[in-house]
């Protein structure tokens, strides 16, 4: 960045190993060796273990990792696509993913899919939904910053109860980061409400 006199920060993408990695002593070494390094710059610990968990019993053990890779990188790649979309709604644009992704320590990102966006407790339903099915570890403490990105359809957006639900999710949310970005895009075609979840400044 100094040598091109470029702005901002490097963002770390690092993995943890797996159950069956960590049997060796130098993976182990050289995991928790930069782990430590980068812990004061913004950085994501992929954990194999919870990424290969999901795809067990899925695909064979040679597209374990690849696979797993994979499906992170499209769902990274979702947060930077949306951020770079307008919505009629709310916006997540891309001053607010520098911010989140510019917060020092660790960043959290997980995903999930709600057929049926008309229920109580939403918001808990999607926070829950993405812890688990995330593939880094659980956030610790209270992040900094938040980012819950609504990708919803066209007869979701015009539904008023569906809408109080959304409403709720997001306060729901919010009261678990001290201070949450939000962006609500519309969409033909997909199976459901789709919603990403980013907490950005965890231990």
């Amino acid at each position: 960045l100094k040598s091109v006199q470029g702005e901002g920060k490097v963002f770390y993408i690092v993995t943890w190993p797996s159950a069956q990695e960590s049997l060796n002593s130098t993976i182990s070494k050289n995991a928790l060796s930069l782990v430590n390094d980068v812990s004061k710059y913004p950085h994501i610990v992929l954990d194999n273990e919870r990424q290969i968990s999901f795809l067990r019993g899925r695909v064979g053990i040679a597209d374990l990792l690849p696979s797993a890779n994979s499906a992170f990188a499209k769902l990274f790649h979702q947060i930077l696509k949306l951020s770079d979309e307008q919505s009629p709604i709310q916006t997540f644009d891309g001053k607010d993913l520098e911010r989140c992704l510019g917060t020092p320590k660790r960043t959290f990102v997980g995903s999930t899919l709600i057929k049926d966006p008309n229920i109580p407790n939403l918001g808990a339903t999607i926070f829950q939904n993405c812890i688990k099915r995330s593939p880094c570890a659980p956030p610790q403490g209270k992040p900094k910053t938040g980012t819950m990105l609504l990708v919803i359809t066209p007869e979701m957006a015009n539904d008023p109860n569906i809408s109080k639900h959304l409403d709720a999710a997001v306060s729901y949310v919010g009261g678990r980061t001290e201070t949450l970005f939000s962006g609500v895009y519309v969409k033909e075609d997909i199976p459901g409400l789709i919603a990403i979840l980013q907490m950005s400044g965890a231990i």
